[in-house]
């Protein structure tokens, strides 16, 4: 099974954003389960072992493309998470997307 989710976040409380992220996480481990969203908050549920699950998507000339995050940028991530605070916060202070 695949289940797709657009924009979980929207329309929901913000701390049931974080009991549906668990949910979904849990349920991840029986199927397969691919999200879309704006919100870094959505990122929280990851520990620091599941950062190569991010894809960032963006536009270029050719098409829309679709990365991993790399070495240099998994490094940064994971000093901030242990050293300042959670990953979304991470993302919104960062240049992951530029």
């Amino acid at each position: 099974k695949i289940i797709l989710l657009e924009e979980p976040e929207l329309g929901i409380h913000p701390h049931q954003l974080f009991k549906l992220m668990t949910f979904i996480k849990e349920k991840s481990k029986e199927m397969q389960i691919i999200i879309t969203t704006h919100s870094p908050k959505c990122l929280d549920i990851l520990s620091e072992k599941e950062l190569d699950n991010i894809l960032i998507c963006s536009i270029k000339e050719n098409g829309t493309k679709l990365n991993h995050l790399n070495k240099i940028q998994k490094k940064k991530a994971l000093n901030y998470i242990k050293t300042t605070g959670f990953l979304s916060d991470y993302w919104f202070h960062s240049d992951l997307e530029e």
